[in-house]
């Protein structure tokens, strides 16, 4: 449900707790391996490029979920412009792409953001409680 992802994606706790299930899944599941790779890679290489980094980062067998620190006084110009030139040239078409800006401090936010690997995705769902 849509009210679930939000609250997720609003929520650092949860956000922090889904993206180290993401991470999980992505190094433990061989299904997901190599998309967990191949996106990690991409990520960390696009966004050093505009002097961003990843504080917590994986991918499923179709999604995945990430966080970029923002800390700096011009980390949303630097964000935004790799969004506009990078993100649109990932290793594989993003059929859905998700992003929410959160503050952490007066001086510092964080961007949050899922998406999709499988084109046959058109929406993003997340669970409103952990797996087991």
């Amino acid at each position: 449900m849509l009210a679930d992802t939000a609250r997720i994606i609003n929520d650092s706790a949860a956000w922090t707790d889904a993206v180290r299930r993401f991470e999980h899944a992505g190094l433990t599941d061989p299904e997901a391996l190599d998309l967990h790779r191949l996106f990690g890679d991409w990520l960390r290489a696009s966004l050093a490029r505009h002097e961003l980094a990843l504080s917590g980062f994986g991918c499923g067998r179709s999604l995945c979920a990430a966080t970029i620190p923002l800390a700096a006084h011009d980390g949303r110009a630097r964000y935004d412009l790799w969004k506009s030139a990078e993100a649109s040239q990932p290793p594989m078409p993003l059929p859905v792409f998700v992003e929410f800006m959160s503050p952490m401090s007066s001086d510092a936010s964080e961007i949050r953001i899922l998406f999709s690997t499988d084109p046959d995705v058109s929406a993003i769902q997340a669970p409103d409680r952990p797996a087991p």
